[in-house]
């Protein structure tokens, strides 16, 4: 009686609640925005190019990111705003090398163009950056 009552003590006092560790500020963990965005335009193609952002907006490291959202706006189809293009999944989650750099194609027709683009990246917590930089397509 006194060993099962000794036992469910010790379970009681070393169990942690699933937490992994204290908590830390949005800040703290957020992806900082992509700062590298790039486009060029290939045979009726958009080409995006970025790298993974590695630190958090106050310079943490960030550990997985589970995807990137591209967002467009084309003048020439009409858009006033930007809105999902895609989403790229990184596939990271409890792999120990990740992808330093991404690339997309997209199909654009030419009578869309010019067309904006911006990338969010965003974390399987659901932290959600700030928008790259925006690049511009015309042609």
């Amino acid at each position: 009686m006194l060993l099962s009552a000794l036992l469910a003590l010790f379970f009681f006092f070393t169990s942690s609640c699933a937490r992994r560790g204290p908590l830390r500020a949005p800040e703290d963990v957020r992806p900082a925005p992509i700062d590298d965005l790039a486009a060029r335009w290939i045979d009726g193609q958009v080409e995006l190019h970025w790298s993974r952002p590695n630190r958090s907006e106050t310079g943490r490291r960030v550990d997985e990111i589970a995807e990137f959202i591209i967002e467009h706006q084309c003048i020439g189809r009409g858009d006033s705003d930007f809105s999902v293009a895609a989403t790229v999944a990184t596939g990271e989650r409890g792999r120990f090398r990740r992808v330093r750099s991404y690339r997309y194609r997209r199909d654009v027709p030419e009578e869309w163009l010019p067309c904006r683009y911006r990338v969010v990246s965003k974390t399987y917590d659901g932290y959600v950056s700030e928008p790259s930089n925006t690049v511009e397509i015309t042609r």
